[in-house]
């Protein structure tokens, strides 16, 4: 995916949340609906996939809810994280290990569109389709909830998200 296609909260999370709001937009580039959480100050700066440069969260366990800019469905979500090489210690285990998206909707409630494992030795964006019968259902706001991590007691690390869907 290009660079063009992420945009950040404008808001660095502090390790006490368990959750984070995160602004979209649409993706010209590629005739698709996306959107990321990243630290970046402003949506204009280009994603820095670096050590500590992340959404971290106290323990293994938290939750974002990211506002889509128009409703889609959504076909796939793609997570990076740092690799053990840039890794200052050579290990990632604040990585996120099993986690869950769902589709948020305020009449519905929320829709379970998969359960995913983040493959630690895998490449750093990794992309996960999403696992939803047909029809598939249009949402405004997904929710990723992140339920381990790959064995740091401390702290979990997102370093990017990104949404993927049709109009």
């Amino acid at each position: 995916m290009p660079e063009g296609c992420a945009a950040g909260s404008g808001q660095a999370q502090k390790a006490t949340d368990c959750r984070a709001v995160v602004q979209t937009f649409a993706c010209p580039l590629l005739s698709l609906d996306c959107c990321s959480i990243t630290r970046r100050a402003a949506a204009t700066e280009k994603p820095h996939i670096s050590p500590g440069n992340c959404w971290a969260f106290r323990g293994s366990r938290g939750h974002a809810l990211i506002w889509l800019p128009k409703k889609i469905q959504p076909t796939a979500l793609t997570v990076w994280h740092v690799s053990k090489a840039v890794s200052p210690s050579g290990e990632v285990s604040s990585a996120p290990k099993e986690f869950a998206v769902l589709g948020v909707d305020e009449a519905d409630g929320e829709t379970l569109l998969g359960l995913f494992v983040y493959d630690l030795d895998g490449e750093i964006a990794q992309t996960f389709h999403v696992q939803q019968e047909e029809p598939r259902k249009a949402f405004s706001r997904v929710k990723l909830e992140v339920w381990s991590n790959w064995g740091n007691t401390e702290h979990t690390c997102v370093y990017r998200v990104e949404i993927h869907g049709d109009p």
